[in-house]
């Protein structure tokens, strides 16, 4: 089966990358411990940030739902976000607790209605945003985002996933984390090394916070989960921000691949800058998902009538889009 649902990135992990992890695998006898500062450090100060506005955890998933925990055990809190959504995200809170705010017409997440629900709102409130959108690869206006967090006040607490957002050349420009020497105290920005750097058997990621006392109180059972290769191969993808070009720029040469092929079959697309693409189902989601599936390939359907492809390699491209034509003829 090629893995075409989760996007995941095969494209990331460099030559020396790789030979940290052999190099590592010596020293798995014992726990991380220096390790867990040193990424925090380098972190800290590839953002302009002190180290005690971040925080590591197994992936950012981890750190999402401990911050989810965490910020709606405050009383009558409330989880508001637009759909689609991460699936974790409307797992993790009781319906009575979660206020998922329905999509545009085509789709898109749809953020001038969630800022009036949240506005309208007179409690506690916990705002989850990805950005890019991991499931429609929508891209939100940095400055739009950055005005509504400071205007809302401190009742409302953000969280905004930049899982993809290292897949998009200029990636510093649209960053909710800026060059400013402090977040806002009611957002955290999460980030990860699973997708554009290659590294999601590794489970890396962070959060940057201005609320300190939120990360002081999540900092050590997120740290728990935390692995020695996977913290060593974190601090050496940081110092070669040449491949992640390179990657990216094969991942590109991949997506257009891609895309050509969708036009030549006459199947309507949605392309953002992450590693995947939206395209309608040619014909019953049903049906194309099971005739896929018994070709080897497994997709995601984030929206009615829409298939999400990762762009990996360009010979899983081809191959893809091979299967797609003889289903199309």
């Amino acid at each position: 089966m090629l893995p075409l649902h989760r996007n995941e990135t095969h494209l990331c992990l460099s030559p020396a990358t790789r030979a940290q992890l052999v190099a590592a695998s010596h020293d798995c006898w014992r726990y991380p411990g220096r390790e867990i500062g040193r990424l925090q450090q380098a972190l800290a100060c590839l953002h302009g940030k002190s180290a005690d506005q971040l925080l590591l955890g197994a992936g950012s998933t981890s750190i999402l739902l401990a911050a989810l925990g965490d910020r709606l055990s405050l009383g009558d809190a409330v989880l508001f976000y637009g759909l689609p959504v991460y699936a974790p995200v409307a797992d993790f809170v009781a319906p009575s607790r979660a206020f998922p705010v329905a999509p545009s017409a085509d789709g898109r997440p749809d953020l001038a209605r969630l800022q009036q629900c949240v506005a309208r709102h007179a409690g506690p409130a916990v705002v989850y945003l990805s950005n890019p959108d991991g499931l429609t690869g929508e891209v939100f206006a940095r400055d739009a985002l950055l005005r509504w967090v400071a205007s809302a006040g401190t009742q409302v607490f953000f969280i905004v996933d930049e899982a993809y957002i290292e897949f998009m050349p200029d990636h510093a420009q649209h960053s909710l984390i800026g060059r400013q020497s402090a977040l806002p105290p009611n957002l955290m920005v999460l980030r990860t090394f699973s997708k554009a750097r290659g590294m999601a058997g590794l489970r890396i990621g962070y959060g940057v916070s201005g609320d300190r006392p939120l990360l002081s109180r999540l900092g050590a059972p997120l740290a728990a989960g935390l692995n020695l290769p996977g913290l060593l191969a974190a601090l050496d993808a940081l110092e070669d921000d040449s491949w992640l070009d390179q990657a990216r720029f094969l991942l590109d040469v991949a997506r257009e691949a891609l895309l050509t092929g969708l036009v030549e079959l006459r199947i309507r697309y949605r392309s953002g800058p992450t590693n995947f693409v939206l395209h309608a189902v040619p014909g019953d989601t049903v049906s194309f998902q099971a005739r896929m599936r018994s070709q080897g390939f497994l997709l995601a359907f984030p929206l009615p009538g829409w298939c999400r492809v990762s762009v990996g390699s360009y010979e899983a491209v081809q191959s893809y889009l091979t299967a797609l034509r003889r289903l199309c003829a």
